[in-house]
């Protein structure tokens, strides 16, 4: 009796090894599938979808050192962050919405560079952004210009400012307008603006994909210059290349870019023009590809006073800077 009862537990112990043994893999693999509440993504993409939507609105060129760059049929008038769009506000701070069918992309991936030349030059990148802009505070005023490629966003804190060409500035009371490239000031006047102006360093964490964005002017500040009330927008993602707004809420197309080429061919422009064929700047034709093109216009249809005739002093607002994980709503 006791003999069978130790070979009746070797059994039971074989058939109970067994099936863990066979439940085992369907467990694991269930806990591989699990991802919570993870928020809802716009799938994946490679720099192809820059290449492929941005050729009928430009040119692909092979410029060193940075490899493919895009230089837009926007006319010569054309200033990145500035024509044709206008500030909105939003969870990740001021964020750009763009007139142009192409807007979802130079805007919000990758940086913009200057040619003497060419103008403008698009360099894509694969992290998305609300922008990818540095701000500047001067009295009566605020500034923004595109951040160069490779510049981090600490970097631009410190060296972003040296070249006035690249700047835009807007009297503060009408910062947020929709036509704002209407209330832009010249750009001689860029220099002195400069001087006399103070670094807005406000960021923004954005846990989703583990990226800082810098932030801009705080929106109570803009609210109190401007007498409005500033209405945030949300970011809703859109699941085909474009951006819209619908209500209050913001659909852009903004995918997850793999930084690096599969097993296939690696992503490249299907026309690469040749960089000495390109018009010079001055030369682009206004109402070419690109159809939305907006030109800034002159001191005649903007209200804000001459800064010649101002004397801006630095006043030091929104120059402190502000880790918290979003900006405030006030």
């Amino acid at each position: 009796m006791v003999k069978f009862d130790k070979i009746s537990g070797k059994i039971r112990l074989l058939i109970w090894i067994a099936l863990v043994s066979a439940f085992t893999p369907a467990l694991v693999s269930c806990t591989a599938v699990y991802y919570g509440d993870a928020a809802p993504q716009t799938g994946q993409a490679t720099f192809q979808v820059f290449y492929d939507d941005l050729s009928p609105y430009g040119s692909w060129v092979d410029y060193q050192p940075y490899g493919y760059v895009w230089i837009p049929d926007a006319g010569p008038d054309f200033s990145p962050y500035l024509t044709n769009g206008y500030w909105v506000w939003s969870d990740f701070g001021w964020t750009w919405r763009s007139g142009y069918p192409w807007g979802w992309a130079a805007f919000h991936y990758g940086r913009w560079d200057f040619n003497d030349d060419y103008g403008w030059f698009w360099v894509p990148d694969n992290v998305w952004g609300p922008c990818w802009v540095t701000w500047r505070r001067s009295e009566g005023y605020y500034g923004w210009a595109p951040m160069r490629p490779g510049i981090s966003v600490d970097a631009s804190f410190r060296g972003e400012h040296r070249d006035a060409r690249r700047w835009c500035f807007v009297r503060d009371q009408d910062f947020g307008n929709h036509n704002i490239a209407r209330y832009s000031v010249t750009r001689s006047d860029n220099g002195r603006l400069i001087q006399s102006s103070t670094v807005i360093t406000n960021t923004y964490n954005d846990p989703r994909r583990n990226v800082t964005y810098i932030s801009g002017p705080r929106r109570d500040e803009v609210q109190k210059f401007t007498g409005r009330r500033i209405s945030p927008v949300n970011i809703q993602d859109n699941e085909k290349q474009g951006e819209r707004v619908s209500g209050k809420d913001f659909h852009i197309y903004r995918p997850e870019i793999e930084n690096r080429a599969g097993r296939g061919q690696a992503p490249a422009p299907r026309t690469i023009t040749d960089i000495k064929s390109v018009k010079p700047a001055g030369q682009n034709n206004p109402e070419s590809r690109g159809g939305n093109s907006y030109r800034v216009r002159g001191a005649q249809n903007r209200r804000e006073q001459s800064v010649s005739n101002s004397n801006p002093r630095s006043r030091g607002e929104g120059n402190r800077r502000d880790n918290r994980k979003e900006p405030k709503d006030k």
